[in-house]
């Protein structure tokens, strides 16, 4: 089954042409600036073109389409956008007549989904229910003839009429765009709503007018080109003999050619084997040369692996040296410190005993006989002093 691929961002972008660009951010923008209230529904949202550009300034947006790749266009395209942008909308896979909803809404947008319908008024009546009392459904659709193989309907400004007299629903505003033309409802009493007088009749005419137009310039186009191809046509037919005496003397040129190729060949086959004498005698010459510089190349490693078993040979030598020097300097090492520590040892053995014979010193002479002792001596220095 064949797909509705409704490429509606790259369109805003103008990836699909800046003609048809521009009208799509007019109906666009006109949706966007008559979007009433914060709480918004957009019923087949495609690839949230819309859904997002109305986020951006803080409505709080339910995108809603039966395309499964369209939501993640759109979701994706999401991504890129501001937090405060992503927290604003949401992109649900869903049939708007099978979705349910906790909450009402203050607008709701179908931006052409009901030409795709056959029966638009069962999505309006639902549309109807989830607005709030004072709410709005703004609709786009195709004006006039538009034979898209997806397209169920074509709408005139009856049709849209008649959906207004089918439910309870007042009409507050038309817009023709060339090949669309947009609509706002609403629920509210309002006190001038749209008159049918001239000036509509006007509009409206003007509206065919512009359609009218596009067909003749397309119908011009398409009539200069099939002059174009009829006069391209005509130059063949008047060119076609001579043509074919060309390919004649064409194909007259090739054969002598390869006569004339035939009549040589023997030479040339001499030449060829010539010339194969001689790159083969090349050939052997270069590989005597490169026999050569390989067996020098041969030589050198030799050469170069003696020279590394020499010097491994030194390091070797070198660590051993060194080995023995470290365990030589390690054992007079310890027998130095063997030494320090009996003098050490000694040292306190003397100290000890010093001190014993300090205790016995003191220990006499505090004693009764010590005192009486170093009197007698003091008294002998005394009188040996005056003698």
């Amino acid at each position: 089954m064949k797909k509705n691929l409704d490429m509606i961002t790259q369109a805003y972008f103008f990836e699909l042409g800046k003609e048809f660009g521009e009208q799509v951010r007019t109906r666009i923008h006109w949706i966007c600036e008559r979007v009433k209230g914060s709480r918004v529904l957009d019923v087949g949202c495609s690839q949230g073109i819309t859904s997002i550009l109305l986020a951006r300034e803080g409505k709080r947006v339910i995108g809603l389409d039966i395309s499964e790749e369209a939501i993640e266009y759109a979701n994706n395209y999401l991504s890129n956008e501001s937090v405060f942008t992503q927290q604003n909308v949401e992109f649900i896979h869903s049939n708007f007549t099978e979705q349910k909803f906790d909450e009402k809404f203050d607008t709701v947008i179908f931006g052409e989904v009901l030409e795709h319908l056959f029966d638009p008024k069962m999505f309006m009546d639902k549309a109807l229910e989830l607005l709030d009392e004072d709410g709005r459904i703004i609709v786009t659709v195709p004006f006039g003839i538009n034979d898209y193989f997806d397209h169920k309907k074509t709408y005139y400004l009856y049709d849209l009429l008649q959906l207004m007299n089918d439910t309870d629903l007042v009409l507050a505003e038309i817009k023709f765009f060339g090949k669309w033309i947009g609509v706002v409802y609403t629920k509210e009493n309002i006190e001038v709503p749209i008159k049918f007088d001239l000036e509509l009749l006007m509009k409206l005419e003007e509206s065919f007018y512009q359609v009218e137009r596009q067909y003749l310039k397309t119908i011009e186009k398409y009539k200069n080109e099939i002059d174009s191809l009829r006069a391209a046509q005509k130059n063949n037919n008047d060119n076609l003999e001579l043509e074919k005496f060309i390919t004649q003397l064409a194909e007259m040129k090739e054969a002598i050619n390869n006569l004339s190729s035939k009549k040589f060949i023997g030479n040339e086959f001499l030449e060829a084997k010539n010339e194969r004498y001689d790159l083969m005698k090349e050939f052997q010459d270069t590989k005597q040369i490169l026999e050569g510089i390989l067996t020098s190349i041969h030589q050198e490693s030799e050469k170069s692996n003696e020279r590394f078993s020499l010097v491994e040979n030194l390091y070797n030598s070198f660590l051993q040296y060194k080995d023995a020097s470290l365990i030589n300097e390690k054992e007079s090492i310890i027998k130095l410190k063997k030494e320090l520590q009996n003098a050490y040892e000694a040292e306190e053995r003397a100290l000890k005993q010093l001190k014993k014979i300090n205790e016995r010193y003191y220990a006499l002479k505090n004693s009764k006989f010590g005192r009486i002792a170093t009197l007698y001596w003091r008294f002998r220095k005394k009188v040996g002093g005056r003698t």
